[in-house]
């Protein structure tokens, strides 16, 4: 006589199944376990592989450097590559105030990025912080200018300030998925030039004043 109760076979369980009753022991297939350490290899494999993908997400940030005459304004973008399912960051910017002297911070390329995300400490640092409002992680192309900073220039012809990303007083960290990533940069430098000669202007003025000299001499007789 059959009994619908079924066994981890699958199949119709017969009486001789139950344990205590007879033949119970020969008709009851065997159990396969797996080995002891099984759930230790698959959890430790599992965060393993948690911690690999944690470490190969990186975002880096960039400050693009350039050249400005004496007393000119420049503007130093700020970019970003790699950047991916970001949630958050924050870091310092510093520079040389011999160099530069801060005006502004401008051309936010992020959503809830704005004025009051950051903070100027004079004379030469400025801090940013960012979360992503939605809190589900932004993705930009690379090369995407997240911020400028502005500059008025106060150094002397080649001079030179370095735009740098320093821990003090905010910490340099960046979010993927609401877990630290590598916070990857490159610092680019800002160099105050000369101010370039205009050659049409020169040329006029060396016209003007050889004519002036051939009109002089000239009226004395010389020519």
């Amino acid at each position: 006589m059959k009994n619908h109760l079924y066994w981890q076979t699958k199949r119709p369980l017969l009486v001789g199944d139950i344990p205590g009753s007879a033949g119970a022991d020969a008709a009851r297939p065997p159990l396969v376990r797996p080995p002891g350490n099984w759930l230790w290899r698959t959890g430790g494999l599992a965060v393993a592989i948690l911690c690999i993908a944690n470490a190969a997400h990186s975002a880096v940030f960039t400050s693009v450097g350039g050249s400005v005459s004496p007393g000119g304004s420049v503007s130093v973008p700020i970019t970003v590559s790699d950047f991916n399912d970001v949630t958050s960051f924050q870091f310092t910017l510093q520079w040389d105030s011999n160099v530069l002297q801060y005006s502004s911070t401008g051309n936010y390329g992020l959503a809830g990025l704005v004025g009051g995300s950051f903070g100027y400490l004079a004379p030469n640092r400025l801090t940013v912080g960012w979360d992503d409002p939605n809190a589900v992680g932004v993705t930009v192309p690379s090369g995407t200018t997240i911020f400028s900073v502005n500059f008025n220039a106060v150094g002397s012809p080649g001079s030179s300030s370095l735009i740098d990303f320093t821990d003090d007083p905010t910490r340099r960290e960046v979010s993927v998925l609401f877990s630290v990533a590598d916070f990857g940069q490159t610092a680019g430098t800002v160099e105050v030039v000369p101010e370039p000669v205009n050659l049409a202007l020169g040329a006029f003025g060396c016209v003007l004043v050889g004519t002036a000299a051939f009109r002089r001499l000239r009226h004395k007789g010389t020519l």
